[in-house]
């Protein structure tokens, strides 16, 4: 109907979700150093065991365990055409961050912000 959502249910979903926003980063970031120690392993240590042994690894090292989505779930690994394209979303993300945090520091707001969009085409 229009109205304005209550300001304490977006601090309820802020406070429920945010401390937990690191391992999404984290996650996503496991897959570029899981590529770059895949690419740097001898061709004759690569085994099927040794490439599951080494996606732990990475799991323990950048996410602190393993995660709901195992690492070698992840289609861009697996595919040829795909592959060393996951750091391009760690950095889009970040640029969103940035980009976000640039323009609340600026104005404070953002949504129905016309600076904001003036600024960006400039």
């Amino acid at each position: 109907k229009g109205e304005v959502m209550p300001w304490e249910l977006i601090e309820e979903a802020i406070k429920a979700k945010h401390p937990y926003k690191v391992f999404d980063v984290r996650s996503m970031l496991a897959v570029p150093y899981f590529e770059k120690a895949l690419y740097e392993m001898p061709e004759d240590q690569l085994t099927p065991d040794s490439i599951l042994e080494l996606a732990k690894k990475i799991e323990n090292e950048i996410q602190g365990g393993r995660a709901g989505r195992p690492l070698m779930s992840v289609p861009h690994i697996l595919s040829d055409e795909s592959s060393c394209y996951y750091h391009g979303y760690v950095l889009a993300e970040m640029s969103v961050q940035q980009t976000r945090a640039h323009f609340m520091q600026r104005y404070g707001f953002l949504v129905d912000n016309p600076a904001v969009g003036k600024d960006l085409t400039e």
